[in-house]
């Protein structure tokens, strides 16, 4: 079975979904996705429209590692 080589399918991608706010207090945390060999981090950015093209970006990778 072969796997597309995407940041998706690497061991060191991680995402977080983000969470909604609780109150006007507690306003929650927005999606991000980053990754661990410090490629690039997302939750550095406000607003990321990109994610389509960084998370290709393992097809040039020398860290590409299969989960």
């Amino acid at each position: 079975m072969t796997h597309e080589k995407l940041c998706l399918c690497c061991k060191h991608f991680e995402i977080d979904f983000g969470s909604t706010g609780y109150s006007d207090m507690t306003p929650g945390c927005p999606m991000y996705c980053d990754c661990k060999m410090r490629h690039y981090k997302t939750r550095k950015h406000r607003y990321v429209e990109d994610y389509d093209e960084l998370i290709q970006l393992a097809k040039t990778c020398k860290d590409f590692k299969h989960r």
